[in-house]
């Protein structure tokens, strides 16, 4: 049976690999996370990001920076925008940080899907 991750930080931890190999992953992960998240959620909706940009009334160039930007220089508008455009409703809540409930887990699986499709 294959072995079960928590997320792709564990995955990344249990390779072996160097440490710094190690370290850049997960700090790139934790990073980069939403703007992976981003693309991924554009191309389940098949779509590319020109096409994307022509819903947000935007420049493809624009679409780009943001699923290249770290997490700390995507504004909330940015988030919205994309909402809009994929028939979305952006959510933000805080949660228990010791619950594992099924949005963590989906969460974790469009992480992974996100790692596979960028490698």
């Amino acid at each position: 049976m294959d072995e079960k991750y928590q997320d792709v930080k564990d995955l990344i931890k249990k390779i072996d690999s160097s440490s710094e190999f190690k370290h850049k992953s997960v700090s790139y992960i934790k990073d980069y996370s939403l703007s992976k998240f981003l693309s991924l959620i554009r191309c389940q909706f098949n779509l590319t990001q020109k096409q994307l940009a022509s819903k947000i009334k935007c420049s493809q160039s624009r679409i780009s920076k943001i699923e290249s930007s770290a997490n700390n220089q995507i504004a909330i508008k940015d988030l919205t925008d994309y909402g809009n455009a994929l028939n979305k409703r952006l959510v933000i809540n805080y949660e228990d940080k010791t619950s594992k409930s099924i949005e963590k887990q989906i969460i974790i699986e469009n992480r992974i899907n996100c790692l596979r499709y960028l490698m």
